[in-house]
């Protein structure tokens, strides 16, 4: 019940765009930031977040300068 109308997204951005990011979506609790192994400016950015928003996220996310964007469906959400 926890992933009902919930998705996961996943996301590249460089590093002088990260707070830009945060400030789009929070997450549960903050997104998980991690490094890009390829880019040493780049690092991947995952966050759950409401399913009914994520189009409106998607755009924001990207003129703040996200790239390599991807939505997953979440099975199941134990928290």
């Amino acid at each position: 019940l926890n992933a009902e109308g919930k998705c996961y997204l996943m996301m590249n951005v460089s590093r002088c765009s990260l707070d830009d990011i945060r400030t789009i979506i929070p997450g549960m609790g903050g997104p998980t930031i991690m490094d890009v192994a390829s880019s040493a400016d780049m690092v991947a950015v995952h966050a759950v977040v409401d399913e009914e928003m994520v189009y409106q996220l998607i755009n924001r996310l990207k003129q703040a300068g996200a790239r390599d964007i991807l939505v997953m469906n979440i099975e199941r959400l134990i928290r």
